[in-house]
């Protein structure tokens, strides 16, 4: 049975925009972080990439040509910035964003001066090959508690541009492949991109999930002590209000069950104060007049 490679680069397309909708849907619904909406571009950008690929042959093949390249190009950059950002880390120079200029001008070369369509392929392979070894660097290095799920995460990035790489060389080595020629590895390669590329994207969510439920653990453990230290505070602390009934002439306070106590005795009782002796100034001088110096 023929496979028609188009027919799985267009698997490819509604993939990636399908996954770019989900990333536009759950950031409008959902709190994201620094960075997940420059990866939900790049995604954009991808997919404009292999939607370029389908419509071949429907448009000039330069504009065709670099329009795809430059879509993946741009797309795979912005990726690398927004896993950045999304990990705490500096965002990527601008200068970085000029660097598929060269390539574009490489492909130009390749197509109206020296037609190589191989090399052409060659050319944003590798490209591409090297934002995925960057973006798994970035994963792998990460110090956080969901280390293991970022493993996982870099661990696709790795097998894409590995992927990459290997088709670069075999179709180098075959020069006569188009990109639509149902070959073994044409075949291969984007069907492994499909999967690929749909558990990178479900990859990305789920670590903006697992970061989501790590703060809101975190705020709860925050509450709870606040709360407890609040509970804390409250227990030790005893008001007193509202009118007090005092001796004219003792100062003894009537409580509510008509009893009259000193004063110290009953704001002991209801609060927390303690009372020591001393004696102020004025009875100094006038129960020890002879000991009082003024």
């Amino acid at each position: 049975m023929v496979v028609d490679v188009r027919t799985l680069v267009f698997c490819d397309a509604i993939v990636t925009a399908c996954l770019a909708a989900s990333l536009l849907i759950y950031r409008a619904s959902q709190k994201t972080y620094p960075g997940f909406s420059i990866w939900t571009v790049g995604t954009c950008f991808l997919a404009i990439g292999y939607l370029t690929l389908v419509a071949r042959g429907a448009t000039p093949l330069w504009l065709n040509i670099l329009l795809a390249n430059g879509s993946f190009a741009l797309g795979a950059l912005l990726r690398l910035d927004g896993i950045r950002v999304f990990l705490g880390r500096r965002r990527l120079p601008r200068s970085t964003y000029s660097a598929p200029l060269p390539l574009l001008i490489l492909m130009g070369y390749f197509y109206f001066i020296r037609e190589r369509a191989a090399v052409r392929t060659m050319l944003i392979s590798l490209f591409l090959a090297l934002i995925c070894f960057a973006i798994a660097w970035v994963l792998l290095q990460t110090n956080t508690p969901a280390r293991r799920f970022l493993h996982i995460f870099g661990g696709l990035h790795i097998c894409w541009g590995l992927l990459l790489t290997i088709r670069a060389l075999l179709l180098l080595a075959n020069p006569q492949v188009g990109l639509f020629d149902p070959t073994a590895v044409q075949v291969g390669f984007f069907v492994a991109i499909t999967i690929l590329e749909f558990g990178i994207g479900f990859c990305f969510i789920m670590l903006n999930v697992q970061r989501l439920d790590e703060e809101l653990h975190h705020s709860r453990d925050n509450l709870q002590v606040a709360m407890r230290d609040l509970q804390q505070s409250i227990s030790e602390v005893k008001v007193l209000s509202g009118l007090l009934p005092i001796c004219a002439s003792c100062k003894k306070i009537r409580d509510d069950k008509d009893c009259w106590q000193q004063m110290e005795v009953y704001i002991r009782d209801r609060s927390e104060a303690r009372f020591s002796h001393g004696i102020c100034p004025d009875c100094a001088a006038k129960l020890y007049p002879s000991l009082h110096k003024p």
